[in-house]
């Protein structure tokens, strides 16, 4: 009889010994969230300008190929668009290959598409459509003063090429606004006088310019002079609050 107990004891034990050892389940590891501008097919183009009255297509393989040669161009933390430009491609974990792909920013029509390329990607990280007016608002007033100063000039490609990367300009202001608008540029006092002395400034620019070219008729000069006051009378109606006035005195004193 004491061999039924016995079985049953064995029984126990061997149960026990095979009792699989209960290990804990691997931590799963967070997966990395990439977001890719382009998603839709390659073969397909989209619509880089930020100036709502004008388009510019662009295929999305060769923006995939920009992003990967020239990361710079969509960073986190954004640099001024002359600074980003100067830095090109020299953060690439990659070389670009020799072939009949690969971009190359460096003559000046190129430079421009940098530009645009570059108020893109900060327009996308800039909210969009949210700061439309702001942007519009900073495109009309450097195109302006860019107008202004190739008037006066008599022309000149270097203008042609900063109609196209007022963009990237323009693009930048808007990010410092959205980084300043409640300190930096939140003004309790009046601007009135800042902007006065501003655009007094501005019409007695023109006014010394027109008067001393040797070039140009008396007749000449007072038509120049009324084209060049009307465009100031509208840089006058768009400096609503200290951020355009202090975004167009930066831009003209950097740039002309």
């Amino acid at each position: 009889m004491k061999i039924i107990p016995l079985l049953l004891l064995a029984c126990v034990l061997f149960a026990c010994t095979n009792t699989p050892v209960k290990t804990s389940a691997p931590t799963a590891q967070p997966k990395k969230v990439t977001t890719d501008v382009i998603a839709a097919t390659d073969s397909d183009s989209i619509d880089i300008s930020t100036d709502i009255s004008e388009k510019k297509f662009i295929k999305k393989a060769k923006i995939k190929r920009i992003l990967k040669y020239y990361p710079e161009i969509d960073q986190e933390v954004p640099e001024p668009p002359d600074e980003t430009y100067a830095s090109r491609g020299k953060n690439t974990p990659e070389i670009q290959p020799e072939d009949d792909h690969k971009i190359i920013f460096g003559c000046e029509a190129c430079q421009d598409e940098y530009f645009e390329l570059y108020a893109y990607f900060l327009y996308k990280r800039d909210g969009g459509n949210q700061y439309s007016t702001q942007r519009k608002t900073l495109i009309k007033l450097y195109r302006d003063i860019n107008h202004i100063m190739m008037t006066l000039t008599g022309g000149g490609t270097y203008f042609g090429h900063q109609y196209k990367r007022i963009l990237g300009y323009a693009e930048y202001s808007v990010y410092l606004y959205l980084k300043n608008k409640d300190d930096y540029y939140h003004k309790i006092y009046s601007i009135v006088n800042q902007k006065q002395l501003y655009i007094k400034s501005l019409k007695q620019y023109i006014n010394d310019e027109i008067s001393n070219d040797l070039s140009s008729t008396p007749n000449e000069q007072i038509a120049l002079r009324k084209e060049l006051f009307k465009t100031v009378t509208e840089i006058d109606g768009l400096l609503t609050e200290y951020f355009y006035l202090d975004a167009v005195r930066e831009f003209q004193y950097s740039h002309y």
